[in-house]
């Protein structure tokens, strides 16, 4: 069955849909300036230039609203990644740098955000969603290593193994700039550095 076009959709539904998305923006725009606990309902509500009421007609709760929100930050991790990538080398090494340079640089333009997903600090966030975080980057890194031992570059290893370890290597040295407020120059450099010393070819 096709689905259905925006004209085939009915003027309700479009606009109901165009409500949540502008809760999901404006929620977004107040968690990244002041953090999520520091943001009420009222003040997304108050934001919006909408009842309180209304809110509770899309989202049951402030924190599906944060898991809404999650997903649309994560989304645009995924586009801004492709993005990078369309038109790049394809040596692997050169591909998993700009892969590490654009999750870094988009971690901390939305730093407050990023914080529930790459840090040890309490968070309103799941596991899920923290798992979900982890994905959207691991599993192109485990196909561009791949790669990179089909091209000589890296030897024969267990590249979903080494995706993992990339993965934990990165939001350790995130974590650790998120923590501090700190710059990232060069992080995706030293990620690649101690990566490297286990998968490059000698």
């Amino acid at each position: 069955m096709n689905e259905s076009t925006p004209s085939q959709v009915p003027w309700k539904e479009r606009r109901k849909q165009q409500l949540r998305d502008e809760f999901v923006d404006t929620a977004r725009k107040l968690f990244t300036e002041r953090g999520i606990e520091a943001t009420s309902v009222d003040d997304i509500v108050g934001a919006a230039g909408v009842a309180k009421g209304t809110f509770y007609l899309y989202f049951k709760s402030k924190a599906e609203l944060v898991t809404q929100v999650v997903s649309a930050l994560l989304d645009d991790l995924e586009s801004r990644i492709s993005r990078a990538l369309s038109g790049a080398p394809q040596d692997a090494p050169t591909k998993l740098r700009l892969v590490i340079k654009t999750q870094v640089e988009f971690v901390l333009e939305n730093r407050k955000l990023a914080a529930l997903l790459w840090s040890d600090r309490p968070a309103d966030v799941t596991d899920d969603m923290r798992d979900k975080a982890a994905g959207v980057t691991s599993a192109l890194y485990e196909r561009i290593i791949r790669t990179g031992m089909l091209q000589a570059n890296y030897r024969e290893v267990d590249a979903r193994l080494a995706a993992a370890v990339l993965s934990g290597i990165l939001a350790v040295l995130v974590r650790e700039v998120l923590d501090a407020d700190g710059s990232a120059d060069g992080l995706e450099l030293t990620a690649l550095d101690f990566f490297e010393r286990g998968v490059r070819r000698a």
